[in-house]
């Protein structure tokens, strides 16, 4: 927490999350590149300066029910071509799903 840059990097391994809180970080919340991760509830992800999330290379996640996402720079969730967050869009709320997730080609 309250990182000048970001708050949790990976780079190609596999992480689970569990009640963790990566908040208030100059950059964004989590990194993640060529890895594998799952937000397996109880996480919050909050108030960072760029996205929330943000996956790069290939880097595949999973997004289960009972995690926050909150006031993250836009776009809060940020996915290159090549990487998916599966379960992400059925627990987004409608009212806020356009705005949260960009899809950028590369």
């Amino acid at each position: 927490q309250d990182c000048g840059g970001t708050g949790l990097i990976l780079f190609g391994g596999k992480a689970l999350l569990r009640k963790t809180a990566v908040e208030r970080n100059g950059r964004c919340g989590v990194y993640a590149r060529n890895s594998c991760l799952e937000f397996l509830g109880g996480n919050r992800i909050a108030d960072n300066g760029h996205s929330g999330i943000f996956f790069a290379a290939d880097t595949r996640g999973v997004w289960l029910r009972g995690n926050r996402l909150l006031h993250n720079g836009p776009p809060a969730v940020k996915l290159l071509a090549t990487c998916a967050l599966d379960g992400w869009e059925q627990h987004a709320t409608k009212r806020r799903r356009p705005q949260f997730v960009a899809h950028i080609q590369t």
